[in-house]
Formats: structure tokens, sequence, C-alpha cells
């Protein structure tokens, strides 16, 4: 009984271990300087970039360590590129609170800086939707029959991309919750969603395979709100993984 209870301790140990190394990136943000420290220890240094009334290492509705976006010059990206290959599994977690403003069309929470074909971004639309897209998103003319909606005369269309619905609740409600995004490979219909810890169902449009690459990651352009406790990693975070991450 007692060996058996040595062993249960020792893989306990080496599934917490191999956890910690496949953490990559992890951004607390309790810094009060624009360059902001990579806990995980792999070097994935943040830069700071603020634009006008932006706050970082603060306290904001009982969470420590906040990064603050008040206007499109306001990110935080990464000084060096990140492995978030598209073969390889990952996920991508943290705490964000929103303000809803109706003249922006989505609040983009990150982005890389690959190309057509490499692309990622995660973002909210229409108050409970999260989209997890896959291809830089194209301006096309708009019609003269939708060019009201459009005074541009032009929209941005979407092409392949995984959407998720939170429909019990509206995202935007200036409250924090916990999103956590699962990409287990190049297969879109994998990639999964989590919500304050509840998994969301997904519909995937278009066809495509997910091609990320090695790039630098960006947190937090266009969007109107606080970001906290970023972290990526280079594994399949499972259910109770997701439940301690919103619990801690």
């Amino acid at each position: 009984m007692k060996r058996n209870i040595l062993l249960l301790i020792a893989l306990i140990g080496i599934c917490a271990a191999t956890h910690a190394q496949n953490l990559v990136l992890h951004y607390k943000l309790t810094e009060q300087d624009k360059y902001i420290v990579d806990q995980s220890g792999n070097g994935n240094t943040g830069e700071a970039l603020s634009g006008k009334n932006c706050i970082y290492g603060h306290s904001i509705g009982g969470r420590h360590g906040v990064f603050c976006f008040k206007d499109p010059k306001s990110k935080i990206r990464s000084t060096q590129a990140v492995n978030i290959k598209g073969e390889n599994p990952k996920t991508i977690c943290f705490w964000a609170y929103c303000s809803y403003n109706p003249a922006e069309p989505f609040y983009e929470l990150m982005t890389n800086d690959g190309h057509a074909d490499d692309y990622f971004q995660i973002f909210i639309r229409r108050r409970n939707e999260i989209v997890v897209n896959f291809e830089k998103p194209q301006a096309v003319k708009v019609s003269k029959k939708n060019s009201k909606r459009h005074p541009s005369k032009s929209a941005t269309v979407l092409r392949s991309y995984v959407s998720f619905k939170a429909p019990t609740f509206s995202i935007n409600d200036n409250s924090w919750h916990h999103y956590t995004i699962v990409c287990p490979d190049k297969n879109p219909e994998n990639v999964k969603v989590y919500f304050d810890g509840k998994e969301l169902k997904g519909n995937v449009k278009g066809s495509f395979v997910i091609n990320t690459n090695k790039s630098r990651l960006t947190f937090g352009s266009k969007f109107n709100g606080y970001l906290s406790n970023i972290k990526v990693y280079n594994e399949v975070l499972q259910p109770a993984q997701i439940i301690n991450n919103v619990k801690n």
C-alpha cells in the first residue's frame, strides 16, 4: 500500500513537471514598466506598447496584474517568436474584462505576425461570439444595396475560422471571464474553446488546415478592456487543468 502511494506521488510529480515544461509563455502582468517578464522561464519577454490612458501592473475588479487597453495603440507584443506550429498541440488561456462598444465590429484578443497562410487570430464579435480565425481577414467591396450599412463601401470577410457562441450570457458585460483556446493538431474540427471553464459548441467555416508557425504574438490590439494572466502551452490542456487555471 505504502509503495503504491509513493508511486502515485512520483507520477503526479512527473506530470506536473511535464506540464510546467510545456508552458512556453506566461505574462502575469504585475510589472509597472513597459517590459513584461516571461514567467515560464523561456525568455519570451513582452513589450507593452501603450497609447493614451493605459495602466499596467494594477488591480482591477479583484484581479492583480492587469493591462488596460483604451485605444488601438495599446497592445502587448512578445519580443521573440513563440513556437505555435500548426501540427503541434497548443493551448492559449487568459482572463479578459471587456467593455462593449457598438462602434467596434470585433475585439481582437490575440493575433500572430504570420502571413495569409499561417495566420492565427482570436477575437470577440456580436457580444457573445468567440472566433478563432486562421486566415487574414479580406476587405471586399460592398454593393450599392448594402452601402448604407457600410459607408466605407468595403467590408471585412472571414473565410477560414471556427466560431463559438456563449448563448446564456453576454461576453461584453463589464466582468472578468476566463478564456481557453485548445488546438490539438492541424484539424479545425478539433479546436475547442472553454469560457469560464465550460466548453462551448464550435462551428467550422471553410475548408482548411491550421498552418500556424513560429511567430511573435500580440495581445489586445483593437480591444477595449483589460487582460490578465496570459498563458501559452505546447500541449492540450485537459478539462481538469482548465478548471484549475480558472480557480487559480
